[in-house]
């Protein structure tokens, strides 16, 4: 829109100076906050809606969208918080233009139904389920739709004999959510959960470690240090660690999700691939360990993008900075749309 040389630096901030730059270059109306991200990416088609919108058009006439939208989606389209994604700003528009609201939305985020657009208009038909029962614990949103990616979209690894897997077409193609109630599809994800359990035990299927580091932290406190000083000769240890470490079997994943009464074991197939790490976070003290939090990563974005503790509760504050901690010493990432507790 107008030529670079006339461009001057008017704050310090670099974040304001990048939006001042795009605005600069590419914007003669207004532009939401969140679509200044795409040029973060090397995504030509996401540059060309930046633009699209920022020459004053509408972007339902932006070239390939990849969803139909309606007048209200677009709308709502252009609201999106933004801290956003592209991706997860046009399901933010489908979401709110078929009433839901951000509860859900932040529930959503994370899981496939914020990437594959290719099954759209059936995931739809999952958000107008989720938004038809307002009072379903969100919580129960990712295991949800961890059931119905396996049962409708993948092949899926059979242990035929002991080291002898078969793959075979997905269990349920055609699955719909018509006459879906959610008392009977939360029955559907605990007995798939169990189903897993049995398949999976007596097949020995491991993987290989990651190139990400595990951690074992002391825990320090006024009150540790005084154990340390002055009671440790009479009680013993008592010193308190956080253990971060990386589960590399069908196994470990089985007795993780009995531990932490989840369904962490239908991850297997992604740990086995290499696309995904599952990690325990658990504490120790007096040799004793406790289980605390289970941790997804992925790993070809170095991505921390789901944590959940017991019955997939959210993890404390405590919690939150031993995890930090980690992240930073292996230069990972948390996801924002992961919660934590009183956040």
């Amino acid at each position: 829109m107008r030529p670079i040389k006339t461009w001057h630096v008017k704050r310090y901030n670099r974040d304001i100076q990048f939006t001042e730059l795009l605005h600069h270059l590419f914007v003669t109306y207004d532009i939401p906050p969140f679509m200044d991200r795409v040029w973060l990416s090397d995504n030509e088609t996401y540059h060309n809606w930046y633009k699209h919108i920022g020459a004053g058009q509408n972007i339902r006439t932006a070239p390939g969208i990849p969803i139909t939208l309606t007048k209200k989606i677009a709308h709502n389209f252009l609201k999106a918080p933004k801290q956003y994604s592209i991706e997860e700003a046009l399901i933010w528009g489908q979401i709110h233009a078929l009433g839901g609201d951000k509860r859900l939305m932040e529930a959503l985020r994370g899981t496939i139904v914020i990437r594959d657009f290719e099954n759209n208009d059936f995931w739809l038909s999952v958000i107008r389920f989720f938004i038809a029962n307002p009072m379903l614990d969100v919580s129960h949103v990712h295991p949800i739709i961890d059931f119905i990616q396996n049962q409708k979209f993948e092949n899926q690894r059979v242990f035929v004999a002991r080291g002898v897997v078969e793959e075979r077409d997905p269990p349920q193609p055609n699955f719909s959510m018509k006459g879906r109630t959610p008392g009977t599809l939360l029955r559907n994800v605990n007995e798939w959960h169990r189903q897993l359990g049995r398949e999976t035990k007596g097949g020995a299927f491991q993987w290989s470690r990651s190139i990400i580091g595990e951690l074992r932290l002391e825990e320090r406190s006024r009150e540790s240090n005084k154990i340390r000083l002055e009671e440790r000769s009479r009680k013993g240890n008592k010193t308190k660690y956080w253990i971060i470490r990386e589960l590399l079997s069908t196994a470990e994943l089985i007795d993780e999700g009995r531990s932490m009464n989840h369904c962490v074991i239908s991850y297997a197939k992604s740990c086995y691939t290499g696309k995904t790490s599952i990690w325990a976070m658990e504490s120790e003290e007096d040799s004793e360990r406790r289980k605390v939090l289970t941790i997804e990563l992925q790993l070809d974005e170095k991505l921390i993008c789901q944590v959940r503790g017991k019955r997939n509760r959210l993890a404390s504050a405590k919690e939150k900075s031993i995890l930090t901690r980690w992240a930073a010493k292996e230069g990972l990432k948390i996801a924002e749309y992961v919660e934590f507790e009183g956040v």
